[in-house]
């Protein structure tokens, strides 16, 4: 895969994979096959992705979205899959958790004569604890035994 990026905030990057990033959003989403989201939610990129933007991308473009749910606008997702401009899009999270019963995303996914139907995948932002919540017990227990071990607590008896 040959990664390419756009960052309005960064413009030099030193790590050697990387091309250095691209002038301008609409360059990186004219060449993006697949479109990956990693920025915050902020004024400037909520629904940063939506019909206009979805529109610059090549036909049959793939979208990821495990940024901030508002950054995609999810509702221009079901036309453009439908049309074949987008070939699937795999959301991670929505702009409102949990999402209203009639969200045209939702309505289209759960219907199976609609292309979304088995194109898309969204979760609800639920990665962190599927992973994490090992390493947090783990890494708890680690600094409670580093913090008796520390200090010598008579009572605290270590193992690893």
């Amino acid at each position: 895969m040959n990664v390419i990026f756009h960052d309005p905030y960064k413009r030099v990057v030193t790590t050697k994979p990387w091309h250095p990033p691209l002038e301008s959003m609409d360059e990186l989403l004219a060449q993006s096959q697949v479109l990956s989201l990693h920025c915050p939610l902020t004024e400037e990129t909520f629904h940063l992705i939506n019909r206009q933007t979805i529109a610059k991308m090549p036909r049959g473009a793939y979208l990821i979205n495990t940024a901030r749910g508002a950054v995609v606008d999810t509702t221009a997702l079901p036309d453009a899959i439908a049309s074949g401009h987008l070939a699937a899009a795999g959301i991670d999270v929505l702009d409102h958790e949990p999402p209203p019963a009639d969200h045209p995303l939702l309505v289209a996914w759960r219907d199976p004569r609609h292309p979304a139907h088995h194109r898309v995948i969204i979760t609800p932002h639920s990665a962190f604890f599927a992973r994490s919540l090992m390493d947090m017990r783990t890494k708890g227990s680690d600094a409670c035994r580093r913090h008796c071990a520390a200090n010598r607590f008579p009572r605290c008896q270590l193992r690893s």
